[in-house]
């Protein structure tokens, strides 16, 4: 009996340490951020640094683009 439940264990460890392993990426996306732009929604592109309001049905949102990531406030636009 002591030998089925150290068997036991020693599948579970290796199959748990198995599907660990298995959720890494063999090619990672790697983002260019070179020019640091970044791409609104809409498709438009704005320089490292923009500053103002988004336009669309987010007009009444003040965004920037600070080192390739695109932040907005979050008001509900009407």
């Amino acid at each position: 009996m002591q030998r089925f439940i150290i068997r036991a264990l020693i599948f579970t460890i290796a199959t748990l340490s198995f599907l660990a392993c298995s959720n890494i990426d063999d090619f990672p996306q790697i983002e260019d951020k070179s020019n640091n732009a970044c791409k609104l929604p809409s498709g438009q592109t704005v320089k490292d640094g923009f500053a103002g309001k988004d336009g669309g049905n987010n007009n009444c949102n003040y965004c920037n683009c600070s080192n390739g990531e695109y932040t907005c406030t979050e008001k509900s636009c009407r």
